[in-house]
């Protein structure tokens, strides 16, 4: 979902001072005021919004993990019914990526 809002993203974690915003769909401009501003960053822009920030403990980005994921999708028979199979028949199923690292 895209934010109907710009002018209050850091892109590429430069440092930010919020103070405007801007409504796309009225192009209406608004000044933000707050004591406290709180920012959000997935698991691989967290380190660099800190480390921007200044704050940089020693581990930060150390310990790092990415958790790849690969989906299949398929066209079933109307007629297909999971439940007609015994319990078990479907399962996930991890892939180690290593055998001295296995997950």
């Amino acid at each position: 979902m895209r934010s109907a809002c710009r002018g209050g993203r850091a892109d590429f974690c430069r440092a930010l001072r919020p103070s405007r915003l801007q409504d796309r769909r009225k192009g209406a401009v608004y000044r933000v005021r707050a004591a406290r501003v709180v920012v959000c960053a997935d698991g691989l822009r967290t380190p660099q919004v800190l480390f921007a920030s200044g704050i940089r403990p020693r581990a930060l980005g150390h310990y790092l993990n990415e958790h790849f994921q690969m989906t299949a999708f398929l066209v079933l028979d109307d007629e297909f019914d999971p439940a007609g199979y015994p319990p078990g028949e479907f399962a996930t199923v991890r892939i180690p990526f290593s055998d001295a690292r296995p997950m």
